[in-house]
């Protein structure tokens, strides 16, 4: 074995304590699953297997994938059989699609198929058209790729969020390093105070001198919402709480 085959990055490193259980199985047992390899001699799928037969100083026995995409491989036993958030299942498939025509295909089509009847029903790009009860034709692309792997269609949005958020969400929703809440909250946060600091930087003039009255509507901060999206007020400007306003 060389090295990892790029398919198998994909997938989250397994926890340091189950990783250790798994190096002193194998120092037991021996490797009972061979490890599956290219034609190159990379591992696909068993990558933890082979590197704690390597630490337990056992042989490691493999086979060979003979398909034509490796992805199929690893996706057949990983998503079934590692314990993955729903956020990470979309997560792999999303980072997948980017290298794998077969992955991208479906969630293409799912979103050819949103935008034409977007088109046909007069309905704004990214949003569910309006189709006068017809719920068959309303579904969301992210409604049709959640189905592909599982999950809601709001699973998919608020993955989506987060990867318009942080260039390097998927990664981190893959590796358990954050939930997409927690990215889209991070660049929320990021953008607000990069917008206070534009707003103090700003000399503005004193109205009250020349005018007794001044109407103005105050920029109001909403609670209410419980789900990341990147059009909220909150991302546009920097709100108020209402003890603020009526300081």
């Amino acid at each position: 074995v060389t090295w990892h085959h790029p398919v198998a990055e994909l997938f989250p490193p397994m926890p340091e304590e189950d990783y250790r259980a798994l190096v002193e199985d194998i120092r037991r047992n021996g490797v009972l699953i061979p490890v599956l390899v290219d034609s190159e001699n990379r591992v696909i799928d068993g990558r933890h297997r082979w590197q704690a037969a390597k630490e337990a100083g056992v042989p490691c026995p493999t086979v060979t994938w003979d398909g034509s995409d490796a992805w199929l491989a690893a996706q057949s036993t990983n998503l079934i059989r590692r314990h993955l958030s729903k956020e990470q299942v979309v997560a792999i498939r999303l980072l997948a699609a980017k290298d794998h025509p077969d992955v991208a295909a479906p969630i293409q089509e799912a979103q050819n198929a949103a935008r034409a009847r977007q088109a046909s029903h007069g309905a704004a790009p990214g949003r569910p058209a309006n189709t006068s009860g017809n719920a068959a034709q309303s579904v969301r692309a992210t409604d049709k790729i959640g189905e592909q792997v599982g999950v809601s269609g709001r699973t998919v949005r608020n993955v989506q969020a987060a990867a318009k958020a942080d260039p390097e969400a998927l990664r981190r929703i893959v590796d358990g390093e954050a939930t997409s809440r927690e990215i889209v909250r991070e660049h929320r946060t990021a953008q607000k105070r990069q917008r206070t600091a534009q707003l103090e930087a700003l000399e503005t003039p004193t109205l009250l001198d020349a005018y007794p009255i001044v109407c103005a509507d105050p920029p109001w901060r909403y609670d209410s919402v419980s789900t990341p999206d990147l059009r909220a007020s909150e991302n546009q400007y920097p709100t108020m709480a209402l003890d603020d306003i009526k300081a």
